[in-house]
Order: C-alpha cells, then sequence, then structure tokens
C-alpha cells in the first residue's frame, strides 16, 4: 500500500495523476473508468492511499481516501 497526493488530471479528467510517498516519488496512474464511485471527491491535492503496479505506466489497481492528515 501506498501513499500519495493527486497532483494533475489528465486534459479531459479521466486520468489522475498521482506523486507517491515512496522514496524516489514514483507518479503513478489512476483512470477514472476503474474508479467511478470515488471520481467526484478527487481533486488535486487530495491525499490518497493506493495499491499499484510498478514498470512500464505505474497504473493504480487500488485507490481509496487516505484518512485525515495522512499523506
Amino acid at each position: 500500500m501506498y501513499r500519495g497526493t493527486i497532483l494533475y488530471f489528465s486534459d479531459d479528467g479521466r486520468i489522475a495523476h498521482i506523486w507517491c510517498a515512496k522514496a524516489g516519488n514514483p507518479l503513478f496512474r489512476a483512470r477514472e473508468a476503474d474508479f467511478p464511485e470515488l471520481w467526484p471527491t478527487l481533486l488535486v491535492g487530495t491525499n490518497v492511499v493506493f495499491d499499484g503496479k510498478t514498470g512500464n505506466g505505474q497504473w493504480v489497481v487500488s485507490l481509496n481516501l487516505a484518512p485525515d492528515g495522512e499523506v
């Protein structure tokens, strides 16, 4: 499980780019189609917890809002 913050969304708003708090600060991407129920609550600066696949693309496979105060 990683912790991170949404940095920005793609121009069409369907992909969130997430800065990961892990050493090396890799960027992960989450797709609206994978998390439609959560998507309306996500904004730039939202802290999240997630699992992701590293390597080519760094895609998020699970995504939730972080507990208050956690990054």
